[in-house]
């Protein structure tokens, strides 16, 4: 076996990879990652370079690729790495041959790349045909109550859309208990078929009319309560925090079960974070919900700015929020959380010319059985209960506080 003798500049490869790196990995972890995926793309330059079989540069390749997988390497830094050693490759001689098995390998470099994102699609499908079916209920909704409506003017009423009304509504209810959304429409609905009967059976004129008039009220609301359920899953704001802007709570079981398959596919740790205002209650009834509205906002800038590109940070609702953190295990969690509250920490906030001290607590926890993370939650949230406890300020999981 001998060396093609490509001149390349590792140095230069290597700086690539620590700024990628550094982008979404925790500073006191990309050091060392950065030192194993440097190991592991020298081994796949040298095998590139040598007269190995093909056979076994495809296995090593493939094997690379699942490895950096696994270190939550994304694959903006697999490109990076393709597109440096192409150039390189392009000045040698022999530029054809190391291309075409360039191109050959990082085919496999970046197969378990693919299969993860065959799985998002697939979760995604999942999701977009949900929000489909929920999408065609809202319409099928608005449609027949004009119709009854009407059959109901006519004095002729239509019981098979009665009979359609009922059922689709059924239907919504459920539709929306899967997806924890909330719509009010199911009172309107109640009192409208209240009306019915009582307009039905009304002999005098004016008492008739008034309920007439108080049908086309109603059915005016329910098309105004489901074209804004409509709007709010268009435009994601049915998961979607509109004071922060992060994710709510109602957006939860899509995001664990993506992050629960694929970290279980891949055997990878998944942790989570519940953090809590301190003192929040106090700040309220002290400075008022004007204030308290600015804390929540600028907790959630503080997670925002702190988290990775792939961690999912949740308002849970109030003063807490959740951290879902995707190959993170508890003490790489751990750190994460107590960047953000060391950030929140030192950093006032002006109001009403007075400055005011902010501060956190958290919990932590890493799941241990992918089949109930709920269970994984309710260790974080317990956690966070003892940080509380000891003095609050700080972070805790079932067995350490610091």
């Amino acid at each position: 076996m001998h060396s093609l003798n490509v001149s390349f500049h590792i140095d230069q490869l290597r700086s690539l990879l620590q700024e990628f790196l550094s982008k979404y990995l925790p500073k006191d972890d990309a050091f060392q990652h950065g030192r194993k995926v440097i190991k592991l793309i020298d081994t796949f330059i040298k095998e590139l370079t040598q007269d190995a079989s093909d056979i076994r540069i495809s296995k090593r390749a493939h094997l690379i690729g699942k490895a950096l997988l696994s270190l939550g390497i994304t694959d903006d830094l697999v490109l990076s790495v393709y597109k440096t050693l192409k150039e390189n490759f392009e000045r040698h001689p022999r530029r054809e041959v190391l291309l075409d098995r360039l191109n050959s390998a990082f085919k496999l470099f970046v197969r378990p790349y693919i299969l993860a994102d065959a799985l998002d699609l697939e979760l995604a499908e999942a999701k977009a045909i949900e929000i489909e079916i929920l999408l065609e209920l809202i319409n099928s909704l608005k449609r027949y109550y004009l119709a009854h409506f009407r059959s109901i003017l006519e004095k002729n009423e239509d019981l098979k859309v009665r009979s359609l009304i009922q059922e689709k509504i059924k239907e919504l209810k459920k539709t929306m208990q899967e997806m924890k959304l909330s719509c009010d429409v199911e009172s309107y609905d109640a009192l409208y078929w209240r009306l019915v009967s009582m307009y039905q059976q009304e002999k005098d004129f004016e008492k008739f009319y008034t309920y007439i008039k108080e049908m086309d009220r109603l059915v005016v609301g329910i098309v105004g309560v489901l074209n804004k359920l409509l709007l709010d899953v268009l435009s994601g704001l049915a998961f979607i925090d509109s004071l922060t802007g992060l994710y709510n709570r109602n957006s939860l079981p899509y995001l664990l079960k993506k992050e629960l398959s694929l970290c279980k596919r891949y055997n990878l740790p998944l942790s989570f974070v519940m953090l809590d205002v301190d003192n929040f209650k106090l700040i309220n009834d002290t400075y008022g919900h004007h204030l308290g509205d600015q804390v929540i906002c600028f907790v959630g800038s503080v997670i925002r700015s702190v988290v990775r590109l792939h961690d999912i940070p949740v308002r849970w609702g109030g003063e807490e929020f959740l951290l879902i953190l995707p190959n993170t295990s508890e003490e790489g969690a751990c750190t994460l959380a107590d960047r953000i509250r060391k950030k929140v920490e030192v950093t006032k906030i002006e109001f009403d010319s007075c400055s005011i001290d902010v501060t956190i607590s958290a919990g932590v926890s890493q799941v241990e059985n992918y089949e109930d993370p709920e269970e994984s939650i309710k260790r974080a949230d317990r956690a966070l209960y003892m940080a509380k406890r000891l003095g609050k300020n700080r972070v805790a999981t079932a067995g350490n506080v610091f």
